[in-house]
């Protein structure tokens, strides 16, 4: 019994080691698009995935590590807007993100990292939790040529934070 035990909790790390986060963020011209429901196909072309963003037209889940196809019918009001079709790769404990952005035209432009690597320059803060409300003002700097991003949107998906939880800034 010990031995199969064993083997379980052998089999359930390396299945967890190689496991990454995915989101998506759906926008018409820079508002959430909610309840766009959208499909992930692996490298096979078999569907794995049938999935709905919430209400901030965000959509997050951990999926295996490897090669994955995002296939989105983006709708507004009932009406279709914007066929996306767009490819992402999973890497082990690390994030990737898609953020399609549709223009008022219906023009389509992709915001996408796709597991970015560690050999960025990265700052890793400790935040305690607070209880009262703020103000952040902040600079947006391309990592690309260090110089200043202006008229840039963000998008924040807030959520409760540990004490004392680590977080990489980049």
């Amino acid at each position: 019994m010990k031995i199969i035990f064993s083997i379980l909790l052998l089999l359930s790390s390396l299945y967890a080691s190689s496991i990454g986060s995915f989101s998506l963020v759906v926008l018409h011209d820079g508002t959430p698009l909610e309840n766009q429901n959208f499909i992930i196909l692996n490298q096979d072309n078999k569907n794995i995935l049938n999935a709905t963003t919430d209400e901030d037209g965000y959509f997050f889940t951990q999926l295996a590590s490897g090669k994955y196809q995002v296939q989105l019918l983006a709708r507004k009001d009932g009406k279709a807007q914007a066929f996306v079709r767009k490819n992402v790769i999973i890497k082990a404990n690390e994030e990737s993100q898609i953020i399609v952005s549709l223009k008022k035209d219906n023009s389509v432009a992709f915001i996408d990292s796709e597991a970015p690597e560690d050999s960025n320059t990265t700052q890793v803060q400790k935040i305690q939790k607070v209880q009262e409300r703020g103000v952040v003002a902040l600079t947006l700097v391309s990592s690309e040529d260090k110089k200043k991003i202006a008229n840039a949107t963000l998008f924040v998906k807030v959520q409760t934070l540990k004490p004392l939880q680590t977080l990489k800034v980049m």
